[in-house]
């Protein structure tokens, strides 16, 4: 999973806190944290509802997360409150 200069800390959610200068300092930043930056292609819509956000494999948060590696502590811990969470 993305590691900028392969620093631990310096991951997505390192990204997701400042996108607008974070994002467009290195090329593959903005490739491979597609949802902390707003790069997620457009997902083409389906016949009928799904359940959940849809994942193509190209545009999903990191399996790999948690916070201060603790466990429960993933990105759908982050999804239940955004605004303090991703600051």
């Amino acid at each position: 999973s993305y590691r900028k200069n392969g620093i631990d800390h310096k991951d997505c959610a390192w990204v997701a806190k400042k996108p607008d200068i974070r994002c467009d300092v290195e090329p593959d930043t903005a490739e491979e944290c597609q949802a902390s930056c707003g790069t997620c292609p457009t997902p083409v819509p389906t016949a009928a509802p799904t359940v959940g956000p849809v994942c193509d494999g190209e545009c999903c948060d990191s399996m790999s997360y948690r916070k201060n590696g603790i466990d429960h502590k993933d990105c759908a811990w982050v999804a239940k409150k955004p605004d303090i969470r991703c600051d």
